[in-house]
């Protein structure tokens, strides 16, 4: 009895051993943060770095939802014609990867987010083989996605802010001056003549998709200058190239057959017109309770300890600019 007494203790003690070199033991971290951080509690800082990755993550989705599978469809198609794939998106990009982490001296930190293609490729693939629903796409129009473009990963930079700092006042006032600039472009985009008696606006209030899609085509707007003045407003200047709007009309048209009637020659007719021109528009926008333009949106976790997560969000990305879209058509805002 004591001999295995003895074996049994002495198994124990290796097994210990052994199990004890694969536990990660507690280290003593030291974080690289610049002077203006260091009095921050961890709390605030986690929840900035949150939004922050949540801000990225919603950037994202637009990005992913922008590529082209075929000629007349997007991601942005599949994910409106099943919620699955929608869901199965969402998912991937709330678990991408976080490249790069800047703190700065406003207390902002910007945020690097990035997902492969080939992830997006396998991930709606999985999703199209377990639903077998037909949505008039190919296995290698899908794969194409890949080899559209010889960058093989989506990185954008999303924003958080410690709440109340200076960096957080600039933030709120650039999505302001954003969501003003959006609002413009949208009311433009609205009036565009694509035949002698049709506007964009006819085929939006014609086609829930091409509103859709209209709305992810404003959220990509180039913003060419971005300006903080020094009694802490911001005006930030976007373009569209209305060439995109009018080829984003025309590819949804084709597809869905809804709208009005367009010959095809008045489509060449707009397109050609339209080649070299943009709509520029400038919006301002001061932090909240400071005569800000519009309504911000959240830049900053409301409280340091809550961030929102994004499956919270709409199913379909870019929603408040669809909303702005919205709003613009049933003249709830001006359009200048």
């Amino acid at each position: 009895m004591r001999t295995m007494a003895r074996v049994v203790v002495l198994g124990l003690m290796v097994a210990g051993g052994a199990l004890g070199q694969d536990v990660a033991r507690p280290e003593k971290g030291v974080l690289n943060l610049p002077l203006a951080w260091r009095n921050v509690p961890a709390a605030e800082r986690l929840a900035a770095l949150r939004v922050g990755e949540v801000d990225g993550d919603s950037l994202l989705i637009e990005r992913i939802y922008g590529l082209q599978v075929n000629a007349d469809t997007q991601v942005l198609d599949l994910a409106l014609a099943n919620d699955q794939i929608a869901t199965a998106v969402q998912q991937l990009i709330k678990g991408c990867r976080t490249k790069e982490v800047k703190y700065t001296d406003d207390l902002t930190v910007e945020v690097v987010r990035a997902v492969t293609l080939r992830e997006v490729v396998e991930t709606i693939q999985r999703t199209l083989q377990r639903t077998k629903t037909p949505l008039g796409v190919t296995e290698n129009e899908i794969a194409n996605i890949t080899r559209q473009s010889q960058e093989r990963e989506v990185a954008v930079m999303g924003n958080g802010a410690v709440r109340g700092s200076k960096g957080h006042a600039m933030i709120l006032a650039k999505r302001a001056a954003e969501a003003g600039a959006y609002r413009k472009l949208a009311g433009t985009m609205m009036g565009v003549q694509i035949s002698r008696t049709t506007t964009v606006r006819d085929f939006v209030v014609a086609s829930d998709q091409i509103a859709a899609h209209l709305a992810a085509l404003l959220a990509g707007a180039t913003p060419t200058r971005i300006v903080h003045n020094d009694d802490g407003s911001c005006e930030v200047t976007m373009t569209l190239l209305l060439r995109e709007v009018v080829e984003t009309v025309m590819r949804t048209v084709r597809r869905t057959r809804v709208g009005p009637a367009v010959t095809d020659e008045e489509w060449v007719n707009v397109t050609t017109q339209t080649q070299e021109r943009t709509i520029t528009a400038t919006g301002h926008g001061a932090p909240r309770g400071a005569g800000a333009e519009v309504p911000p949106q959240p830049a900053v976790a409301p409280e340091p300890a809550a961030a929102p997560e994004p499956a919270a969000a709409p199913a379909v990305p870019c929603y408040e600019e669809r909303q702005i879209i919205r709003r613009v058509i049933e003249r709830e805002v001006g359009v200048p």
